[in-house]
């Protein structure tokens, strides 16, 4: 992610699969309109990405993330 776009698969709290496009890349992610000033404790069980198809953050259990 942190190199471009990827796909890929995670389990969401009701069973059912998610295939999502994300990146981390910086460049790739549209500038935000201002600072809420907002900052959330990091938690390592936990991964946030930039959803590229519905162009908002996003995140998942990285415990759930599908590998085939």
């Amino acid at each position: 992610m942190r190199n471009g776009i990827v796909r890929f698969y995670f389990q969401k709290i009701d069973g059912t699969i998610r295939e999502a496009w994300g990146t981390l890349r910086a460049d790739l992610i549209p500038q935000q309109g201002g600072e809420s000033g907002a900052t959330r404790k990091a938690n390592e069980t936990v991964q946030t990405y930039f959803d590229t198809e519905r162009q908002e953050y996003r995140c998942f259990k990285k415990l759930n993330l599908v590998i085939a």
